[in-house]
């Protein structure tokens, strides 16, 4: 009995290696990711098909999942209609939990940050990632019911918290390091901007120190910066959809994360959305 409750106990700290494997089990399994990359770049509509697309395609995997099978994302006949809709639901879901504490909490951080209490503000802001893979957690619970209300079960996501509070920070986790990556990215791409645009504009910070500011010609500063990212779009284009792969990646990983977490709150046997869970093993 000990030996197979230490290999479930194994089994549950593996979360993201397991996810990471039924993703890349098929091959061409990158084809989704590279799908969906592309269709942010579309304007206009592409970001918002492109979210709601990825939310619910994601979310349909992770329910699979959750209901105890190892299933793999899907490469042919997927039911675009039934991942838009599950994608609204779970968008909005996440977007109440948002609202919930996220307003609350960026208050909080704004105020501490600008009493220089900079530990205290990353704290909240580690909580805000925190409230994240809540509304993650909770969008999901929304996806396994099909019902929006079913994202507001409090009680039953904090028992399924309570009782695998290790498994619920790996969600956490996975989608902090996204976030750290995104933001490196981000970060090397603004600094090489910057590094082109500086040289630039060191003419007109020269008229500026010998106090011949009636020289200065704003057109030609804004030409200036225009001719620099003009220069740099096709590295910008590329950059920016490397980044796109990136969060498709993650959201993929983070959903099936979150499958493979709640799959042990035994799903087949929940009742109503307000029911409570099922009793815990001993």
């Amino acid at each position: 009995m000990a030996e197979h409750s230490g290999a479930a106990k194994s089994a549950k700290k593996n979360y993201l290696s397991r996810s990471w494997a039924l993703l890349t089990s098929e091959k061409g399994w990158y084809k989704p990711i590279l799908v969906f990359a592309a269709v942010f770049c579309i304007p206009v509509a592409g970001p918002i098909l492109g979210t709601l697309g990825l939310i619910g395609y994601s979310l349909e995997w992770a329910r699979l999942t959750a209901w105890g099978i190892d299933a793999v994302p899907k490469q042919r006949n997927v039911n675009i209609g039934g991942c838009l809709g599950s994608g609204w639901r779970g968008f909005w879901v996440r977007t109440c939990w948002g609202l919930l504490f996220g307003l609350a909490l960026g208050l909080l951080q704004l105020l501490l940050s600008m009493l220089f209490l900079m530990p205290l503000a990353f704290v909240l802001g580690l909580l805000s990632v925190i409230i994240g893979a809540v509304g993650l957690a909770a969008s999901l619970r929304a996806a396994i019911y099909e019902k929006f209300g079913a994202g507001f079960g409090f009680s039953q996501l904090w028992q399924m918290i309570r009782r695998d509070t290790d498994g619920f920070f790996t969600i956490v986790g996975v989608q902090l390091l996204g976030g750290i990556i995104i933001g490196a990215v981000g970060m090397v791409v603004a600094m090489l901007t910057l590094g082109r645009i500086i040289p630039s504009l060191m003419p007109y910070v020269t008229i500026l120190q010998q106090g011949n500011a009636a020289g200065m010609d704003a057109l030609n500063i804004v030409d200036s910066i225009m001719q620099v990212f003009l220069g740099m779009s096709p590295v910008l284009a590329v950059v920016g959809f490397v980044v796109r792969l990136v969060s498709v990646v993650f959201e993929l990983l983070s959903c099936t994360v979150a499958g493979l977490w709640m799959r042990q709150f035994d799903v087949a046997s929940w009742g109503a959305p307000s029911d409570p869970l099922p009793a815990e093993e001993a």
